[in-house]
């Protein structure tokens, strides 16, 4: 259950990254919008660092996001292993 906990939480960077950027908002801009250091949404651009709900709420509103929504949606990809993620968590582990 951690692995899949630790895969949905990646999958949800992720899809907040792609929301970004399909919105054409860059990092200093979305800094801006939900009053984060820009060098702090590069770490979880880049999966550096974990995000806390409140970090998740505030980016979500600023890009004008469900945050359920979206937290359902990495969950099905997960759970459907559409997150491509399976190989690469096994890999790390290993070194």
């Amino acid at each position: 259950m951690k692995e899949q906990a630790h895969r949905i939480s990646m999958r949800v960077l992720e899809l907040l990254k792609e929301a970004r950027e399909e919105r054409g908002v860059s990092g200093y801009r979305l800094a801006k919008l939900c009053g984060l250091h820009q060098t702090t949404l590069s770490l979880f651009d880049n999966q550096k660092r974990t995000p806390t709900l409140e970090s998740l709420l505030r980016i979500t509103l600023a890009l004008e996001l469900s945050l359920g929504e979206l937290v359902d949606r990495a969950a099905k990809e997960v759970a459907e292993g559409k997150d491509g993620k399976k190989a690469k968590a096994r890999t790390k582990r290993a070194r």
